[in-house]
C-alpha cells in the first residue's frame, strides 16, 4: 500500500481537495466521454492542461512537473503526487485526446485532438500550443529580416543631440531601435523606457525628413486603458525634444489600448478588424507594458503587424507576468541573452532616474530582483531608510487607520480632477483577493471608513466618493476593465442626495459621467491585488502580503508591488514571508523559446 505523501494524482482526489476547478474536472470528464476515453491518466492530462493553462502557463512540462509538489492556491500540501513522466506520456501516446507533431510540417497544422504532446514531453491545450507556433513563426520571420539603410551621420549628429556624449544603456536602446525593425527594450519603472522610445520616433521621423520620405504612420499601444494613459502623457511632453517643429509636429500623441487598436469589435472582442488579411496601416508599431500582454493576445498582435512594419515592444522583465497564459517578454529577453543572431536586439536599461542609487526603494528593488532575501530583510530594518518600512501583519489595523488622513483629503470633494489627484497618492496593494489580508476585506474595512466619515448608512450602496473599478470592458460606454471613477453628485444636486453618477477620466482627458445602474461588472477600489496595479504610479503604497505561504506570492510579485510607489513603500508581512517571496521566481512553462529555435536558420 503506498504511503500517503505518495499517492498517485487522479481527477477525483485533485478536485476533491479544491486543487482542480470545476471546469478542469469538466472539461476532463466531457473530452472523455466524446472520444470515448477511460484511460485515468489520459483525463489527468486534460484536467492538468487545463489547470496550468489558468494558471498562466502555455502548457505542462510533464518532466518538471513530477518534480513539483501539489499545492493549493492556500499553500496547502496535498498528499498526492503526479505520475511518472515516462509511463505519463505512454499513456497519452496512444490515446485519441492527444496528437503528436512529428515532422516540421507538424508545425503549420491545425491539431488533430484536443491535446497536443511536443517530442520534450511539453503538453498543452490545442488552442495555445497553435498561439505558440504562430508566434514563433511571426518571431522568426521579424528577427530574419534585413534591416533599411539609416543615414550615419545623421543619426549619429541625432544621438548626440539628444544623448550628449554619454554612451549608456538609454542611447544604446535609441541607436538599436533605430536600426533593427524588431527590438525589445526592457526596464524597470523610472529607467526612461517610454521617453527612449519618444526618442527613437523623432530619429526615425528625422531620417524620413531627411530622405523627402512620407512621414512615417505611428501606433502607439498598451495592454490597458490606465497603461496607455501614462503613457499618453509622455508622448505629449515633446517640446521638450530637441528637433525641428517639423519632426515634432509628426510625432504621436495618443496612445490606445491593444483591443481598440486592432479593432476589438463590441460584441466579440475576440473578434479584430485588422488581421493578417487585413494587417494595421502603421510603418511604426510600439507597445508598452508587454509583461502584461499573454500570448494569445501577442499573437494576434504580431499577426495584425505588417512585415515591413517596425515593432518597437517596451517592458520590464522583472515584472510580473501575464494574468493570462505565457511569459512573453521574458521569453524574448532570455532568447537576446542565449542567441548571438538576436543579441542586440534586446536592450536592458540599467541607470534609473527616479530613485537615487541610495534610496530604499531602489535598494529594495535591486535587492528582490536579485533573489538576495537578505538584503531585502536587512533594507527595511534599516533605519537610515526612510521611505521603506516592514510593518508586522498584526499592526495591520493600525497601518489601515493611518489611510483615514487619505480618505478625508478627497472623500468631501465635488469636483473630479481633485479627487483623482489626491485618491492617486496613496494606494493598498494586496497580494490575494480574499481571506483576512485579501483585497475583499481591506476594502470593507476602507469602506466602513468612508461611510463613518461621511455618515451615510450601510443600506446606501452608493455614495459621494465611493472609487470603484471596472472588471469587464465595455466599449459602448468607453470603459476598459481596470478604468477606476468616483461616484460624484451632479452640480445642481445635494451634496449628499441619492442622485450623481460615476465619473472617469477618458484617454484624451475629458471627463465622462456614467450611471452606476449602466456600470458593467465592478467592484470598490480603496485597494487593488497587485496584478491589478501593473502600469500604475503612486507616491504612497502599503504592500499586504498573506499571513502564510502562498503559491503566488513570488520576487516578481514584490518587486511589482514595491516599484509601483514613487515616495514610500510599507509592507505589511513577516519577515519569514518576504523571504518565501524574493526567494521564490515565478516559473511558467513555456515551449516558446524551443518553437523559435526550431524554426531559426542555424
Amino acid at each position: 500500500m503506498p504511503h500517503p505523501a505518495e499517492a498517485p494524482a487522479s481527477i477525483e482526489r485533485l478536485f476533491g481537495a479544491g486543487y482542480l476547478t470545476p471546469y478542469d474536472y469538466h472539461l476532463a470528464s466531457t473530452l472523455g466521454k466524446i472520444a470515448r476515453e477511460e484511460d485515468p491518466l489520459a483525463l489527468l492530462a486534460v484536467a492538468a492542461a487545463a489547470h496550468f493553462t489558468l494558471q498562466g502557463h502555455s502548457c505542462v512540462d510533464l518532466h518538471a512537473l513530477g518534480l513539483r509538489s501539489i499545492e493549493t492556491t492556500e499553500g496547502i500540501l496535498l498528499s498526492v503526487s503526479w505520475p511518472e513522466a515516462e509511463a505519463w506520456i505512454d499513456h497519452l501516446n496512444r490515446s485519441p485526446l492527444v496528437w503528436r507533431p512529428e515532422t516540421d510540417s507538424d508545425r503549420e497544422s491545425a491539431p488533430e485532438a484536443p491535446l497536443v504532446l511536443d517530442a520534450a514531453g511539453r503538453l498543452y491545450l490545442s488552442r495555445m500550443w497553435g498561439c505558440e507556433q504562430r508566434l514563433a513563426a511571426h518571431l522568426n520571420a521579424r528577427l530574419s529580416a534585413l534591416e533599411e539603410a539609416v543615414d550615419e551621420d545623421l543619426l549619429q549628429e541625432g544621438l548626440i543631440r539628444y544623448f550628449g556624449d554619454c554612451s549608456d544603456s538609454v542611447r544604446a536602446a535609441a541607436e538599436t531601435g533605430v536600426r533593427r525593425r524588431f527590438a525589445v527594450i526592457s526596464g524597470g519603472p523610472g529607467t526612461g523606457k517610454t521617453t527612449t522610445v519618444l526618442t527613437i520616433l523623432a530619429l526615425l521621423v528625422e531620417q524620413a525628413v531627411y530622405r523627402n520620405a512620407p512621414i512615417p504612420n505611428i501606433l502607439v499601444l498598451a495592454p490597458t486603458g490606465k497603461a496607455a494613459a501614462r503613457l499618453r502623457e509622455v508622448l505629449r511632453r515633446q517640446d521638450r525634444l530637441p528637433c525641428t517643429p517639423e519632426v515634432r509636429q509628426a510625432l504621436p500623441t495618443d496612445a490606445v489600448t491593444i483591443h481598440r487598436g486592432l479593432g476589438a469589435r463590441f460584441d466579440d472582442v475576440s473578434l479584430f478588424r485588422y488581421h493578417a488579411r487585413n494587417p494595421l496601416a502603421a510603418d511604426i508599431v510600439v507597445v508598452d507594458e508587454v509583461s502584461m500582454i499573454d500570448l494569445a493576445l501577442m499573437d494576434r498582435l504580431f499577426e495584425a503587424t505588417a512585415p515591413r512594419t517596425r515593432l518597437l515592444l517596451l517592458g520590464d522583465r522583472n515584472q510580473l507576468a501575464s494574468v493570462e497564459s505565457g511569459s512573453v517578454m521574458s521569453d524574448l529577453c532570455r532568447l537576446g541573452e542565449t542567441n548571438a543572431t538576436w543579441s542586440g536586439g534586446v536592450v536592458q536599461l540599467t541607470k534609473n532616474y527616479r530613485f537615487s542609487e541610495g534610496s530604499g526603494i531602489g535598494r529594495l528593488a535591486r535587492a528582490v530582483t536579485a533573489g538576495d532575501a537578505e538584503e531585502a530583510i536587512a533594507c527595511l530594518q534599516d533605519p537610515s531608510e526612510p521611505d521603506i518600512r516592514r510593518i508586522d501583519p498584526e499592526a495591520l489595523p493600525a497601518a489601515l487607520e493611518e489611510a483615514r488622513t487619505w480618505l478625508k483629503s478627497w472623500l468631501t470633494e465635488a469636483e473630479p480632477e481633485p479627487v483623482a489627484d489626491r485618491f492617486n497618492r496613496f494606494r493598498v496593494l494586496c497580494a490575494h483577493r480574499q481571506g483576512p489580508f485579501g483585497v475583499e476585506r481591506i476594502n470593507g474595512i476602507l469602506d466602513r471608513m468612508a461611510r463613518n466619515l461621511l455618515d451615510v448608512p450601510d443600506h446606501r450602496e452608493w455614495y459621494p466618493g465611493r472609487p470603484v473599478m471596472v472588471l469587464k470592458n465595455d466599449y459602448r460606454l468607453h470603459l476598459s476593465n481596470g478604468d477606476i471613477g468616483w461616484m460624484l453628485p451632479e452640480p445642481a444636486e445635494g451634496r449628499y442626495r441619492d442622485g450623481g453618477n460615476v465619473r472617469f477620466m477618458q484617454p484624451d482627458g475629458r471627463w465622462i459621467a456614467v450611471s452606476p445602474h449602466r456600470l458593467p461588472a465592478h467592484e470598490t477600489a480603496y485597494a487593488m491585488t497587485i496584478h491589478k496595479s501593473q502600469g500604475s504610479e503612486f507616491d504612497e503604497v502599503l504592500v499586504v502580503l498573506p499571513e502564510r505561504r502562498s503559491s503566488i506570492l513570488t520576487r516578481e510579485l514584490l518587486y511589482t508591488a514595491v516599484t509601483r510607489a514613487r515616495r514610500t513603500v510599507s509592507i505589511v508581512g513577516s519577515e519569514e514571508i518576504i523571504r518565501q517571496a524574493v526567494a521564490t521566481p515565478i516559473e511558467r512553462y513555456s515551449g516558446l523559446m524551443a518553437a523559435l529555435r526550431a524554426r531559426m536558420t542555424p
